[in-house]
């Protein structure tokens, strides 16, 4: 028993999980890309080392190589696979566009968003009908102030029918302005609803473009340029270079204990 948990002393499996430095990351992925599947392409095994943390260096025979991150591109909406930018084993930062569906449609129904956009901004911003209205009532009005004078002066200067019909029509032009002003309220709310159309279009416009994900190298290429595609067909494979895991066993006495858990 004694000798049981001595041995256990001496040779104390660790494991080693950290992301791998440079020169495993840069050396190891342009390697795999190229001659492994990608099926084949997420470990591989070699002695590696690990800094640890004092500047000195552990060992890690047949340590276990991993990657990470690993997607799949898949396209967001269906159509012709018009043009990709990249080829495999290609290097690519996070964001890049890599290629592009069919959106000849889109582009048109989004020009057409935007000048429905532009139209509504300027009746929203029109004041005629408003200047208009309140032009008409303020005539209106000062045709009935001068009957009433009239009348105050003279009895019957102007009948009653006819100041009936200077009454009529001065309230039928204040009505004309709030109507006026209620068509603003209402060119507001269009011009709204134009905005949302146009972003709902540039959306969909920018959802045909591919964009990489991760920073990596594309390791596979599923679909090729005039190739249809729907939702979620997988178009290529991309292998994040910045980030690696590096699993292996060694001497207890050998690591640091600041090494658990560092990446």
């Amino acid at each position: 028993m004694m000798m049981q948990n001595s041995s256990r002393r001496g040779w104390y499996a660790w494991m080693v999980a950290a992301a791998a430095v440079a020169s495993l990351s840069v050396g190891w992925l342009p390697s795999i890309a190229k001659t492994q599947t990608p099926a084949t392409a997420e470990s591989a095994s070699q002695e590696a080392s690990v800094q640890s943390g004092a500047g000195g260096q552990i060992v890690v025979e047949n340590a276990l190589l991993k990657i990470i991150e690993s997607p799949h591109l898949a396209a967001e909406v269906s159509g012709r696979l018009e043009r990709l930018d990249i080829s495999e084993g290609s290097k690519i930062a996070a964001g890049q566009v890599l290629g592009r569906i069919s959106d000849s449609a889109i582009q048109l129904k989004t020009e057409r968003a935007q000048i429905a956009l532009t139209m509504a901004r300027s009746k929203q911003q029109s004041e005629i009908d408003l200047l208009l209205a309140t032009k008409k009532h303020e005539v209106a009005e000062n045709e009935l102030q001068r009957a009433l004078a009239a009348n105050k002066r003279t009895a019957n200067t102007y009948n009653p029918k006819e100041v009936d019909r200077f009454k009529l029509l001065a309230d039928s032009t204040q009505l004309e302005i709030e109507r006026a002003k209620r068509e603003r309220e209402l060119a507001a709310l269009e011009v709204m609803l134009a905005e949302n159309e146009f972003r709902q279009s540039e959306e969909l416009l920018a959802r045909h473009q591919l964009r990489s994900p991760v920073s990596g190298i594309v390791v596979a290429i599923s679909k090729r340029v005039g190739e249809w595609v729907e939702p979620g067909t997988e178009l290529m494979q991309i292998v994040n270079s910045g980030r690696l895991r590096v699993e292996g066993f060694v001497r207890a006495e050998g690591a640091a204990k600041n090494l658990m858990r560092r990446q």
